[in-house]
């Protein structure tokens, strides 16, 4: 994005900048589902995650998620407003790209690097980046998952788990012959029993 910029490549600075912005988000739905976007058509899930979800719906999600800050979606709606505005606005009354002024260029091919930049930087979890110039969050504690979420991710964790894709629950301590204790105890019973 910066080489595009200094160049002044206004068009392939905003395509390659929504792109950005609505791979990652899309990357970031599908990463809060545990699922994986390769290889395709591997998951019907993820499928309707990309395909039949909106936007503006995985924006919502995602900030619920923790994923995203207030800030973070305030700038990705903004981007995501000039862009549809310059790429799907009316012939009558929208800006073209060839008579905008370069200010206004240049203020826009800004807020695509700074949108695609804030989106990129939370796929792979960083909250704040200084060195990208990423700055919005830097007093803005990262908000915590919603209750139910963390019990999911406990059960997804490891410490509990689905029994035959059954409605039971059970610890997988239990399941796995219980604690280092009772597993030893068990293999001291089993040692001292005759091998028939």
């Amino acid at each position: 994005m910066p080489f595009l910029m200094k160049k002044g490549r206004f068009a392939e600075c905003m395509i390659l900048g929504w792109q950005a912005v609505e791979d990652m988000v899309t990357q970031m739905t599908v990463q809060e589902f545990k699922l994986l976007l390769a290889p395709e058509k591997e998951d019907p899930r993820v499928d309707i995650l990309r395909d039949n979800v909106g936007f503006q719906n995985k924006l919502k999600f995602l900030k619920d998620m923790g994923r995203l800050s207030e800030n973070d979606v305030a700038i990705v709606k903004q981007f995501s407003t000039e862009r549809n505005k310059l790429f799907h606005g009316s012939v009558f009354t929208s800006s073209h790209p060839v008579e905008m002024p370069t200010v206004e260029k240049k203020r826009l091919m800004a807020l695509a690097n700074k949108a695609s930049q804030i989106v990129t930087n939370r796929t792979v979890g960083v909250w704040v980046g200084e060195g990208t110039g990423d700055v919005g969050n830097k007093n803005v504690s990262k908000p915590d998952k919603p209750k139910g979420v963390k019990f999911t991710d406990d059960l997804l964790g490891g410490k509990y788990q689905i029994i035959d894709g059954s409605d039971l629950i059970q610890d997988v301590e239990e399941t796995n012959g219980g604690t280092e204790a009772d597993k030893m105890a068990n293999e001291e019973s089993e040692g001292s029993r005759p091998k028939g």
